[in-house]
């Protein structure tokens, strides 16, 4: 299977775009199961923010063992994230990734806890 390309979003076009939902910054750290159809990649990641529909990640990199299988992700993959602070598990779909940066996107469908991702993601007043 041929790996398609890891950008599909033009360099700038993200710092222009409004946003429904707004961002919030999150101190947390995830295990990223990436479902690549071939092999499920692990890779950890710092959380650098959060919205209700989506959440970025940044210092993303495959867990020892999995670095060989890293060109295999990819948007539109299903992803799961499991979060070392907050008893929560996210289910959604590869958005953007950017190696170069170690940075990636994820548009979240599912929470193991909605009640609690909601709570995350209010703004401070």
């Amino acid at each position: 299977m041929q790996p398609r390309s890891r950008s599909t979003i033009p360099a700038g076009a993200m710092d222009k775009e409004e946003r429904k939902c707004p961002r919030r910054p999150l101190e947390d750290k995830a295990l990223l199961m990436i479902l690549t159809g071939a092999v499920d990649v692990l890779e950890r990641a710092c959380v650098q923010d959060i919205s209700k529909h989506g959440i970025c990640f940044n210092h993303v990199e495959p867990i020892k063992g999995f670095t060989k299988d890293k060109d295999l992700v990819s948007p539109e993959q299903t992803v799961m994230a499991y979060f070392e602070n907050h008893p929560l598990t996210l289910v959604g779909t590869l958005k953007r990734v950017d190696d170069a940066s170690g940075r990636m996107a994820l548009h979240v469908k599912r929470s193991s806890d909605d009640d609690l991702w909601e709570s995350l993601c209010k703004p401070e007043k």
